[in-house]
C-alpha cells in the first residue's frame, strides 16, 4: 500500500477472498447473472438477427460479448454483438455472430510467482493466485484460428503460463496471440505444453 499509494477494487476482493480462504469461511455469494428474453428473427449457423426493446440501462455495445441459449437448443452458444441499429419505432435491431455453439467452461490457475516482499494484513499480494474462469472454444470448419480463450482482458500477456482444468482433466498452457478484444474481454489462442 505504501508502495503505490492506493490499492484497487480488484485487489481488496483477492485479498478478502485469500483471507476467506485461510480461515475457512465460506465464500460470498455471487449476484445472479442478468438475463433477457429476446424474440429472434432471424437464424444461422453464423450467428442471430434480434429486434430488442430500448431498455433504461441499455448494456448492448459493438463488440459485446454475449451467451446465449436458443430454445430448441440444450447448449449454449457464445456470441458478439456485430451489428446494431437504431429503429425509427426506439427499439433495436442487433446482430450476432456465434463463435462457439458449443463452448466449456474451464478454469485457469497462473502459475504461482515469487513473493514480492511486501505484505497487507500479513499475506503477500503477489501470493494471492486466485482461479480464473474461461471459455474453451474448439476449433470449427470456418474458423482457421483453431482452439481457443476467452477470458478477462486484465488477465491476458503473451506467454503466460496456465493450468488449465476441465471436465477432470488438467493440462498446462502458454497463452498465444490475441485473436479478437472486447471491451473487457479477449480470445487467444494458446499451446498445449503438458497434459497433468
Amino acid at each position: 500500500v505504501r508502495l503505490y499509494g492506493f490499492v484497487t477494487q480488484r485487489t481488496q476482493a483477492k485479498l478478502e477472498q485469500a483471507r476467506l480462504q485461510t480461515q475457512g469461511a465460506a465464500q460470498p455469494q455471487q449476484a445472479a447473472a442478468h438475463h433477457e428474453r429476446w424474440l429472434m428473427e432471424n437464424e444461422s449457423v453464423a450467428g442471430f438477427g434480434a429486434t430488442v426493446d430500448a431498455m433504461e440501462k441499455d448494456w448492448i455495445r459493438l463488440g459485446k460479448l454475449v451467451g446465449l441459449k436458443p430454445e430448441r437448443s440444450q447448449n449454449w452458444v457464445v456470441g458478439v454483438v456485430r451489428r446494431l441499429a437504431l429503429l425509427e419505432s426506439g427499439q433495436r435491431n442487433i446482430g450476432i455472430e456465434v463463435l462457439a455453439s458449443k463452448p466449456v467452461t474451464v478454469t485457469l490457475r497462473a502459475s504461482k510467482p515469487r513473493h514480492s516482499g511486501y505484505t497487507i494484513d500479513g499475506i503477500d499480494a503477489l501470493d494471492v493466485v486466485l482461479p480464473i474462469s474461461a471459455l474453451y472454444l474448439a476449433a470449427s470448419g470456418e474458423d482457421k484460428s483453431g482452439v481457443s480463450l476467452i477470458l478477462d482482458s486484465v488477465e491476458y500477456s503473451p506467454g503466460r503460463r496456465f493450468e488449465l482444468s476441465a471436465r477432470s482433466r488438467s493440462y498446462s498452457i502458454a497463452l498465444g496471440g490475441v485473436i479478437e478484444k472486447g471491451d473487457d474481454w479477449l480470445r487467444a489462442s494458446f499451446e498445449v505444453l503438458k497434459k497433468t
